[in-house]
């Protein structure tokens, strides 16, 4: 008889083929003694992933699910409603979890008083060369993390990060799992879900998992876009959301301001400044960063922009951190 799992990993996937086998690899090989299961989702990958995922031969449990291409909250409210574990971890596929990522992430839940929903670091790999715009990412990430453990920024529901986080099966089930109107942002808004029902949230730095993260520059930029579109569809429900949006522009050098309000207003103007701002950040250090910073928030803006519906409403929610 199978024991009942304790955990179960939730990993959707989609045409990572090569990725989602280190990764699996490296979630069969965890240093925790207790029953787990792995659940990997595909949502409809046809580089196949599929004929690998029938060819799986682990000690530990596999659970194989395929679906159509319906996004990756669909994904994962499938693994969802098949897993069997008390907890639930969420693991991406360009994530390779250290021996004791699911050891951190249990024994967290296990020593919290009360439910409480965790996230893990998504680390830099020492052997995975990454383009200028994912090397910039990472060092927010890792940004975060740094004021994280140093106490000066709380976990939050906003920076609940389904790359590698955790919850009580039964908290998921009970707010609905994931909205499957999002496709980008989508574990950030279950969090703030969670959030408005009093959950704690912490972040577990010994759950370690190395991000093996590739994406086009226009995927990159799509992203930046799309954060900017659903902050602004979030803040129907918490409006707070643009009060944080206006101090962060607030704190943006004026300079920096002006250029992305003109980048973002214009679809063409947004390519001349891209031909010129793409070549910079490529440059060293600061050079490169701030050319990418300035990228993000053009497309972050352009995607504020475009659910608010004008330009007058975007300045306002910018100047004031609220609708007009």
């Amino acid at each position: 008889m199978t024991p009942q799992p304790v955990l179960s990993v939730v990993m959707p996937t989609f045409n990572r083929r090569d990725r989602l086998e280190r990764a699996l690899v490296a979630l069969a090989c965890q240093d925790l003694a207790e029953p787990y299961e792995i659940i990997v989702v595909s949502d409809g990958s046809t580089d196949g992933t599929h004929e690998y995922l029938e060819s799986l031969d682990f000690a530990v449990a596999v659970k194989v699910e395929v679906q159509q291409n319906r996004g990756p909250a669909a994904a994962r409210n499938r693994g969802l409603a098949l897993a069997q574990g008390e907890y639930v971890v969420f693991v991406d596929d360009d994530i390779v979890a250290d021996k004791g990522l699911l050891k951190a992430h249990l024994e967290s839940h296990r020593s919290a008083a009360e439910p409480v929903v965790l996230t893990g670091p998504m680390l830099t790999p020492d052997d995975h060369p990454m383009s200028p715009w994912i090397q910039w990412e990472q060092a927010k990430l890792e940004d975060q993390y740094r004021v994280l453990e140093s106490g000066e920024m709380a976990a939050s529901g906003r920076l609940f990060y389904t790359g590698n986080a955790s919850a009580p099966r039964s908290l998921l089930e009970e707010v609905g799992g994931f909205d499957e109107r999002y496709h980008r942002a989508e574990d950030m808004e279950l969090g703030l879900r969670m959030a408005d029902l009093g959950v704690d949230f912490e972040f577990v730095p010994t759950a370690k998992g190395y991000h093996y993260a590739e994406r086009s520059f226009e995927a990159w930029r799509t992203i930046a876009y799309d954060y900017g579109h659903n902050d602004v569809a979030f803040s129907d429900r918490w409006d707070w959301i643009l009060s944080l949006t206006s101090e962060g522009w607030h704190e943006t050098p004026i300079a920096m301001r002006a250029v992305v309000l003109v980048g973002a207003r214009s679809v063409a103007i947004e390519k001349i400044l891209g031909l010129v701002l793409r070549p910079l950040s490529k440059g060293p250090g600061w050079v490169g960063h701030g050319a990418l910073s300035v990228i993000y928030r053009i497309r972050y803006v352009a995607g504020m922009g475009d659910a608010l519906g004008s330009r007058h409403d975007l300045k306002f929610v910018l100047r004031h951190g609220r609708r007009p």
